[in-house]
């Protein structure tokens, strides 16, 4: 029994074998950094300069308007000195008091308005980054992929991908190349200012 069972393994492995079954080559694997990728692709780059500057430019228009509300304050703390002083009788002391009141309350109203426009403008291009970041990290998946197929790669993996403790999947990696510069070149090839080949 043992002797015809050994054959049959034997049988079987000389089958596989023959037709290359289970003597399959072994996968061909490199690893990319996919966070370099993202931070130095030329889109990327332009991309973060025009939000800045649209950040920027709500920040000058929110001191701007910010200027109003100081001069509001300084209304106040003027009222305020008024009603302290000796100069003013009682009932224009209580006159400037009600004055002061409403001046706080204006304040109150701008700050308010200059919060909820702030929110709203910060809000519209913080969308509009999203829409655009993951734009630009189709590019590169699509370019990764590309090159992968073109290499001949079966499996890439990002090197920068972290666990939920922020450490590496790939603790170890023996002889895996790494194709991020490739892909980086690839993708900024026709960088504005780029030599293309």
């Amino acid at each position: 029994m043992m002797r015809e069972l050994r054959i049959w393994v034997v049988f079987m492995l000389v089958g596989m074998c023959s037709t290359g079954w289970a003597w399959a080559e072994k996968p061909k694997m490199a690893t990319v950094d996919m966070q370099k990728l993202f931070k130095e692709y030329h889109r990327t780059v332009t991309a973060q300069k025009h939000f800045n500057a649209e950040y920027a430019s709500i920040q000058k228009d929110l001191n701007e308007k910010s200027e109003a509300v100081n001069r509001k304050r300084a209304q106040l703390q003027k009222i305020a000195e008024e009603i302290k002083g000796n100069d003013l009788s009682d009932e224009q002391k209580l006159q400037r008091r009600y004055e002061g009141q409403l001046v706080a309350q204006e304040i109150k109203i701008l700050q308010r308005r200059l919060s909820a426009m702030t929110q709203a403008e910060k809000g519209k291009v913080a969308r509009k980054k999203a829409a655009s970041m993951q734009g630009i990290m189709t590019d590169i998946k699509a370019k990764v992929v590309e090159l992968s197929d073109k290499l001949g790669y079966d499996y890439v993996f990002d090197r920068s991908g972290l666990n939920t403790n922020q450490v590496s999947f790939f603790l170890y990696l023996k002889d895996v190349p790494d194709v991020t510069a490739n892909v980086l070149k690839e993708l900024n090839k026709f960088a504005p200012g780029a030599d293309s080949e």
